[in-house]
């Protein structure tokens, strides 16, 4: 038996996504991970253009702490530095190719 012939089974991803009942989602590309976002921005704004060609919705996501009761283990696991809302480092990146349509949760 061959070695790729084991793997076939479970080749389940299709490579061309139906628009139909597809999304894009852009996570946390927010101002505080801007230094490590900042080389892929260009990659990241073609794949948000070529989706909102095919009418694919986009969607971007923003993680932050509205209190200091929502903190849980994050606050050990980055040392304190947490994402507070409300400020500029919460804000999704301004180089985004973001559309008046497109959701942000």
């Amino acid at each position: 038996m061959s070695s790729s012939s084991s793997y076939k089974k479970y080749e389940i991803r299709k490579r061309n996504p139906d628009p139909k009942s597809s999304v894009l989602l852009v996570i946390d590309m927010q101002n505080y991970f801007y230094s490590m976002a900042k080389p892929i921005l260009p990659a990241i704004n073609t794949t948000i253009e070529l989706c909102r060609d095919a009418s694919i919705p986009i969607i971007f996501t923003r993680h932050r702490h509205k209190s200091p009761q929502d903190y849980g283990m994050l606050w050990e696991w980055w040392n304190g530095d947490l994402i507070m809302d409300g400020t500029p480092e919460a804000e999704l990146i301004p180089d985004l190719d973001r559309g008046e349509d497109d959701l942000v949760v």
